[in-house]
């Protein structure tokens, strides 16, 4: 067992339903293809990404953060899972519920990510719909939030047909490529909770 996974609790990987794509927790074994992922798709995601530094596209940089996601994995503080092509294995995406709070709140904030040679499949959605299931039964998490920026329609595609609301918007609330943007936020409540 890899360092991290033992405490997603049987939840180790999930297969997207009728399709060969699958998740899994990202590991330090996976900084080589996390890098490259990066830097195929570094003009399709800088639209909607913090800028970077191309150094941190390294794979060593990107075996430095899988390090760091262990250890907050570990910590039941960060779930990140790949999204891998059933076909190759290959690295084609990521969803990561991060930033998690325990104690009256038990929330995580939702972020994704898909190759561009990957998208308009309906992978992510499944995704998405994957990653909140197992926040929700295996995290026990109350609730997921997401922020997009309004003009990302196929981001907020996958939200909403993942049943999350839009519960207002936020000024000024990342910068990305340069410029502080303002980021619609949609969250989705655990019924079970």
């Amino acid at each position: 067992m890899k360092q991290g996974e033992r405490l997603i609790e049987g939840a180790l990987s999930s297969t997207l339903p009728g399709r060969r794509e699958y998740l899994r927790p990202l590991t330090p074994d996976d900084a080589v293809q996390r890098s490259q992922f990066l830097m195929r798709n570094a003009q399709f995601l800088k639209p909607f990404m913090p800028s970077a530094d191309p150094q941190s596209y390294t794979a060593e940089r990107q075996y430095e953060i899988l390090v760091q996601f262990a250890s907050e994995l570990d910590r039941k503080m960060r779930y990140p899972w790949g999204i891998f092509s059933g076909d190759s294995d290959q690295l084609i995406g990521w969803v990561n519920l991060s930033d998690v709070v325990r104690g009256a709140f038990h929330s995580a904030h939702l972020g994704y990510v898909m190759d561009a040679g990957w998208t308009r499949r309906g992978i992510m959605t499944d995704a998405v719909a994957a990653a909140v299931h197992m926040g929700f039964s295996v995290a026990h998490l109350h609730r997921i939030q997401a922020a997009i920026m309004p003009g990302n329609a196929a981001s907020i595609g996958v939200i909403t047909r993942n049943d999350f609301e839009f519960i207002g918007r936020a000024p000024s609330y990342l910068r990305i490529d340069g410029t502080w943007q303002d980021h619609d936020l949609f969250a989705r409540i655990n019924p079970q909770w």
